[in-house]
């Protein structure tokens, strides 16, 4: 996690180390220009140079073949460094501390810390003196192999030996704890070194700060960041990076946008990862809108964006469902003459795939082959996931054949994704196979996999087998989450086996998890059902103790619970007190209207709606459509009629679903004039185009005539003389 562009202090010229680079927040790599190693171009004219020196009858210094096998090292060709030491044995060449060094280094990169570990008795046995780099090269290679605990243990017994590391070592060992995860214990290094008077270089704050950034860690990142200022210490543009991306990452704007004024008061210019970071954190928030201004101040500075920056937003797009724009935005990115890369292209397959638009998706998978580009996991994934949403499971064979074919085994969420629409389809027995499949291919299954599985189970009303699941995978050290407990609740509730899932209930709050809104309504649902209404008051106020709001599916669960077991006049009463404080009039009273208008109460649903004028709530259009609806099957489309010409004026403007289910009514009473009036005010609205609404128009029509008798009753088609009726004025509105 060191930063690319900082350089730790060289010990000894024949060593390099290559530390994991700090990888530039959402930064691309750029193409490596041909780098010559010391006069070197390539391997091939080293090793070259090396038999050269060996074939001389008197063979040249040890210290100019240590040279030598240095830079092969440098250039990452380790098993050639390794094969060509051989050779020195052959020759008898004595090989000097340097050279087993250099060795232990190559070992260390090939992990074979056995072997790197053995040549320090080596060391010993040749009379050598082990010195600080042949140490920091062993501590390095526990680091970059991850065995980090391995490497403090190592420090720790030569220090008890008298040995005093320097800078290096410990900069090393921060770099590998934070690679590691383990950033508390890289900071407490830290701190250590303070103690002992050896100062930490910026390379070494900066890598903890990043560290702790990472694991959310933000607030003793920040305090970290305010140690280093005020020791004087001038910290550049990527530690700030790194402090505003780990602000962003939790939410703190405030302080994000504090550290950003720090920089530009600091002098110290943002980058194009410094936008790319505000812009990718604000669309994972679904401000696209303020991504854009800073898109556009990032303009403005002069900073060019780059595909990174394109991807975030059109991420941000498609998680608004706005793939459309998300697509446009690829197009000028193309047009700016940038070359996307998989990333870019999986973000619009996965948009459109989450709105079922396949074959658009499909579309651009095949320009990712003919753009010679590598489909990754992630590709082959959302393609599966979109093609199992739209029931064209039968589809995902041929895919999951050609992603082997390229490479890619399927992950867990591969496995997860076809287990979890087979079940919804209630294909149990084949989600099982895919599930044995998993195992088989040494692919373990997850909460989600069970999760999935414990759903199909409980929609196919086998819940006992979904508990059985359940238990098997607790037993297999998996901890199950609210999910997995909501299934199981829901499952026992449908089946009216509440004390079950009360139990399961109990046991959320005692793993410490919180239960959700679906947990809450399942129960509520669960108690009403077995007509215990006297428990749900207490589960209510246990469920806004929790802070957890009650929804739509709340209301409606209670709603219809009091109207089953009350007369209609006591279940509103009854309904309104329950939910008193806890539900908005506006939402109350549309839940109202949508239930009895669903049960053909008319007049409780029109005192509803009343209710909601005359206390300045506006009702939805969605609440509107549904009382509009129920008036036209009631026969009333005059009184239809009145309410939607109340809409406009309510400043709640109908819809196309609105206007179509007031034409539909229209037509079944034989008023194609008024049916005809309110089709043209839809187009004069925008709600529908005069070519697509027509033909859907004449549906209505034919439907209409049929049930009428209209097709059988004359000689000429009916339908056909209304189309040209209608198509006449068409013709002349136009």
């Amino acid at each position: 996690m060191l930063n690319g562009r900082y350089v730790l202090p060289r010990i000894h010229i024949l060593f390099s180390f290559p530390f994991s680079q700090h990888v530039r927040l959402f930064g691309h790599s750029k193409p490596k220009h041909p780098q010559k190693f010391c006069g070197f171009d390539n391997v091939d004219d080293a090793v070259a140079s090396f038999n050269r020196m060996l074939r001389m009858r008197n063979p040249p210094p040890i210290f100019q073949i240590d040279k030598l096998l240095g830079i092969i090292v440098r250039m990452g060709h380790y098993p050639t460094a390794i094969s060509l030491f051989t050779q020195l044995r052959f020759r008898g060449i004595t090989p000097s501390i340097a050279t087993l060094t250099i060795l232990i280094n190559c070992y260390c990169h090939h992990s074979h810390m056995s072997f790197a570990l053995s040549l320090l008795g080596t060391i010993l046995k040749m009379g050598y003196q082990p010195n600080m780099v042949t140490f920091n090269t062993l501590i390095n290679g526990f680091c970059i192999n991850a065995m980090v605990s391995k490497a403090l243990t190592f420090l720790h017994d030569l220090m008890a030996k008298g040995c005093v590391f320097d800078e290096f070592t410990y900069g090393t060992l921060i770099n590998g704890l934070c690679k590691n995860g383990q950033t508390r214990a890289a900071l407490q290094l830290v701190q250590k070194m303070e103690e002992e008077l050896l100062k930490p270089n910026l390379v070494m704050y900066s890598t903890v700060i990043d560290g702790l950034c990472k694991d959310g860690l933000v607030r003793e990142a920040l305090c970290l960041f305010s140690q280093v200022t005020s020791r004087g210490i001038s910290v550049d543009v990527v530690a700030y990076n790194s402090l505003i991306h780990g602000c962003c990452s939790v939410g703190q704007w405030h302080e994000a946008t504090r550290v950003l004024t720090m920089m530009l008061l600091e002098n110290l210019d943002p980058d194009v990862y410094t936008f790319n970071i505000l812009v990718d954190a604000l669309c994972k928030e679904g401000r696209v809108i303020e991504a854009l201004g800073v898109f556009g101040m990032m303009m403005k500075r002069g900073k060019k964006s780059d595909v990174v920056t394109y991807n975030a937003i059109m991420n941000g797009y498609c998680l608004s469902n706005n793939v459309i724009e998300a697509q446009e935005l690829f197009d000028r990115m193309v047009k700016r003459g940038m070359e996307p890369d998989v990333l870019n292209y999986n973000v619009l397959i996965n948009g459109y795939c989450k709105i079922d638009m396949v074959d658009e998706a499909i579309i651009l998978f095949k320009e990712i082959h003919r753009k010679n580009l590598v489909p990754s996991i992630a590709t082959y994934n959302s393609l599966i996931d979109g093609l199992c949403k739209v029931g064209r499971i039968s589809c995902v064979r041929e895919l999951l054949d050609e992603m082997c074919d390229s490479g890619h085994q399927p992950d867990v969420y591969t496995f997860n994704i076809l287990v979890d629409a087979l079940c919804k389809e209630g294909r149990i027995t084949e989600a099982q196979g895919v599930f044995g499949i998993m195992t088989k291919r040494n692919v373990n299954p997850d909460v989600v996999t069970y999760n999935a599985m414990m759903n199909g189970y409980c929609l196919s009303n086998n819940v006992n087998e979904a508990k059985e699941l359940f238990n098997r995978m607790v037993k297999r050290g998996l901890e199950p989450d609210v999910l997995n407990y909501n299934v199981l609740i829901n499952g026992y509730c449908k089946i009216d086996m509440v004390e079950e899932a009360m139990i399961l209930f109990k046991e959320i709050n005692h793993k410490n998890l919180i239960p959700d809104i679906a947990t809450y309504n399942s129960l509520i649902d669960g108690l009403c059902k077995v007509g215990r209404i006297s428990c749900v008051q207490k589960l209510l106020d246990e469920m806004r103790d929790s802070g957890q709001a009650p929804d739509v599916v709340t209301c409606n669960i209670l709603l219809d619970a009091f109207c089953k077991t009350q007369p209609f006049d006591k279940a509103i009463p009854s309904f309104r007190q329950i939910v008193q404080g806890i539900w908005p009039d506006f939402y109350m009273y549309n839940v109202i209207v949508d239930n009895f208008c669903n049960g053909e109460k008319l007049k409780i649903a029109e005192e509803a709606l009343q209710h909601l004028f005359m206390h300045d709530c506006c009702p939805s259009v969605r609440t509107y459509t549904i009382m509009i609806n129920a008036l036209c099957k009631d026969g009333s489309s005059d009184e239809a009629m009145a309410l939607l010409s109340r809409m406009d004026g309510n400043d709640c403007p109908p819809d196309a679903v609105t206007f179509e289910t007031i034409i539909g009514a229209l037509l079944e009473n034989n008023e194609t004039d008024k049916a005809d009036k309110l089709r043209q005010e839809m187009i004069a609205r925008g709600l529908a185009n005069n070519e697509t609404r027509l033909l859907d128009f004449l549906e209505l029509v034919k439907i209409h005539c049929l049930h009428c008798g209209l097709c059988q009753r004359y000689a000429s088609p009916g339908p056909e003389l209304l189309y040209t009726g209608v198509r006449q004025r068409e013709i002349e509105s136009e």
